[in-house]
């Protein structure tokens, strides 16, 4: 009776004992379907459980590593390729990964105002 008692222990304390499950997260800022500016660098950041080791991976060739700080937070620069894709990016810490895919690399430009709006990008004054 007593080793069926202590064998009931045991085993309901290993159960209990999950084994720490490393989680992965990106913002929305970071997809698949991005464009990324070409031959620049980026920060590209995310969680995962503190004291992870998080690997990133580029199918340009290039790759670095960093580690999660005690808010769970990482981050890391990545330098971009010449204009061009579709590339992806993989980010791995312990068994998970997020595969970033069909990202592309060129130009990126912003336009904003609203005098400057009616401008033609062909020159001023209009033709």
């Amino acid at each position: 009776m007593k080793k069926i008692i202590i064998f009931s222990v045991i085993l309901l304390t290993l159960t209990n004992c999950k084994k720490q499950e490393i989680k992965l997260y990106l913002p929305p800022l970071f997809s698949s379907n991005m464009i990324i500016q070409r031959e620049s660098s980026f920060k590209i950041w995310g969680y995962a459980s503190e004291n992870t080791k998080v690997k990133i991976t580029t199918s340009w060739g290039y790759s670095t590593s960093c580690v999660t700080d005690e808010n769970n937070k990482w981050s890391a620069d990545i330098k971009t390729p010449k204009a061009g894709g579709p590339y992806s990016i993989i980010i791995k810490a312990g068994h998970n990964s997020i595969n970033l895919e069909n990202i592309l690399s060129g130009d990126i430009w912003l336009a904003s105002g609203q005098s400057n709006m009616e401008m033609p990008l062909y020159g001023w004054p209009p033709t």
